[in-house]
C-alpha cells in the first residue's frame, strides 16, 4: 500500500484526512471535498452530494460523517464530495445558474461543454474513474418523498448484483434497479463501478432524525465493502424491490389536489389526484395505470402545463 494518495494534486499521507477546496479546471467553480486515508489497507470509495443543491438532507449528512469519520478507522480510503454543484447552492437551485442544465442529466461527460459539462468531466477524471464504490445521497427539493433506493442497474452483471447487495442493506422501505444511463452513478455503473442512490429528505429542507439514518445506511455500506471492521447496526425495516416506475405530469395548468398519501398503497384504477381550477372545479382527473406505492410527490398547489405530479411503482418482492 502507497503511503502517498496523490489525488485532485494533492499529496496525502496514509492516517491523514484532508478537507479542502478543489477548483473545477480554470472555471471560477470548486468542489468541497474531504479525503479520508485509512490507515490500514481496503478499497476506495466515493461518497456524494449536492448533484441537485437544494436537497439539503445528503449535504448535511456528508459534512457530519466527514466530521465523524477517522482514518484510524478507515480500511482503504473515502472519497466525501460535499457539493458537487457549486454554483447552484449559492443559488439554493437544483440547475446550474450559468447554463440551465441538471448535473445529474449531462453524463457522460462532456470536457468541451458548458459549465455542467465540465463540472461533470473533471468529476469523473478526477475523483470518479478508479473508485470501488459510489454512493449519491439525494432527496426531494420540491416534492414529498418516500424514502427509496435506486442501484446501478445498466452495465455487467456482477456490478449490478454487488449495487443490489449494498442496498439490500439500507434502512429504508424500498429499492428499485435503475434503467438510466445519464446520471452520475448510472454513468460509473456503465463504466464497470458498482453504485447506489438514496433518497432521503423531502421539499427542500434537512431535519437531523433524517441526516442520522443517512449516515447509519453509509456506515453500514462501508462495513459492507470492509471500510470499517465493526458490528453492523440495527435496522428498522428491511427493503423491498419495487419496479417498473411510472411518472404523473400534467395536462393543463391549475391547483394540483392529491387524493393519496405519498406513500400510500394503492390499486389499477384507483383516483391520484386531480387538478382543479380557483373555484374548485375539477380541470383534470388522474388514474393508477397499475397496483403500487408511490415513491415522491409534487408537494405545490400551483401547477403548470407539463409540470410533474407523482412518481409511483409497482411492488414486486420483500427481499
Amino acid at each position: 500500500m502507497e503511503r502517498i494518495w496523490k489525488i485532485a494534486g494533492l499529496n496525502i499521507q496514509q492516517g491523514e484526512k484532508v478537507q479542502t477546496e478543489i477548483p473545477v479546471y480554470d472555471t471560477k467553480t470548486e468542489m468541497s471535498v474531504t479525503f479520508i486515508y485509512g490507515e490500514h489497507p481496503g478499497k476506495t470509495i466515493l461518497i456524494t452530494s449536492g448533484v441537485h443543491p437544494a436537497e439539503s438532507t445528503g449535504i448535511q449528512a456528508s459534512i457530519q460523517l466527514a466530521k465523524e469519520l477517522s482514518p484510524n478507522i478507515i480500511h482503504g480510503k473515502v472519497i466525501i464530495i460535499h457539493l458537487m454543484n457549486t454554483p447552484a447552492f449559492k443559488e439554493g437551485r437544483d440547475i446550474t445558474p450559468e447554463d440551465g442544465k441538471n448535473l445529474n442529466r449531462v453524463f457522460p461527460p462532456n470536457q468541451n461543454g458548458t459549465l455542467t459539462d465540465k463540472i461533470a468531466y473533471f468529476f469523473w477524471e478526477t475523483f470518479a474513474c478508479n473508485v470501488d464504490f459510489y454512493i449519491d445521497l439525494h432527496g426531494c427539493s420540491a416534492a414529498w418523498l418516500n424514502p427509496h433506493c435506486y442501484y446501478v442497474g445498466v452495465g455487467e452483471e456482477h456490478i449490478i448484483e454487488q449495487s443490489r447487495q449494498a442496498a439490500k442493506l439500507l434502512n429504508l422501505p424500498y429499492i428499485t434497479q435503475s434503467v438510466a444511463t445519464n446520471g452520475a452513478y448510472n454513468y460509473a455503473g456503465t463504466q464497470g463501478i458498482p453504485g447506489i442512490l438514496i433518497e432521503r429528505g423531502e421539499c427542500g429542507y434537512w431535519k437531523q432524525t433524517e441526516v442520522e439514518l443517512f449516515k447509519k445506511d453509509i456506515r453500514n455500506v462501508l462495513r459492507h465493502l470492509q471500510l470499517l471492521n465493526d458490528e453492523m447496526e440495527s435496522v428498522s425495516m428491511t427493503p423491498e424491490e419495487v419496479e417498473n416506475i411510472l411518472y404523473l405530469y400534467t395536462e393543463c395548468a391549475g391547483c394540483w389536489i392529491p387524493c393519496i398519501q405519498t406513500d400510500e398503497l394503492f390499486v389499477k384504477g384507483e383516483k391520484l389526484g386531480e387538478i382543479q381550477d380557483c373555484f374548485g372545479q375539477t380541470l383534470q382527473t388522474y388514474y393508477a395505470k397499475q397496483d403500487g406505492v408511490g415513491l415522491y410527490m409534487n408537494c405545490h398547489l400551483s401547477v403548470k402545463e407539463h409540470d410533474f405530479l407523482f412518481a409511483y411503482a409497482s411492488r414486486s418482492n420483500q427481499i
